[in-house]
């Protein structure tokens, strides 16, 4: 089942510098973004701890901008595909899900 979400223009405006941000709440939620153009969209659920990844923090990402961060575990994932690269569960990946632009909407799932 789909679920459509609004961006803010905050949101919109974060996504256009290249950085993910977080719809729905803190648990269950969703993280979105642009890579290369194409929107990518992950469960909000580090793969060591099923926590999300900003829990804690006012973003999903690396100081640098260039990883998705678990801000309790310090796990790094790639943006393109996110593949866990460094921490506690290198080589396992975050689970993806579908998303399309509709307007000024987002559709997940």
């Amino acid at each position: 089942m789909s679920q459509r979400f609004t961006l803010t223009d905050a949101q919109r405006d974060l996504v256009a510098q290249g950085c993910f941000v977080r719809l729905g709440p803190a648990f269950g939620s969703v993280l979105v973004g642009r890579v290369r153009g194409a929107w990518l969209a992950y469960v909000n659920e580090c793969k060591h701890r099923a926590l999300p990844l900003d829990l804690g923090a006012g973003s999903p990402m690396s100081d640098d901008g260039k990883y998705l961060l678990c801000h309790q575990h310090g796990a790094l994932y790639r943006l393109v595909d996110g593949r866990c690269i460094g921490g506690p569960c290198v080589g396992e990946s975050l689970t993806s899900i579908g998303v399309r632009e509709q307007g000024d909407e987002v559709e997940i799932g």
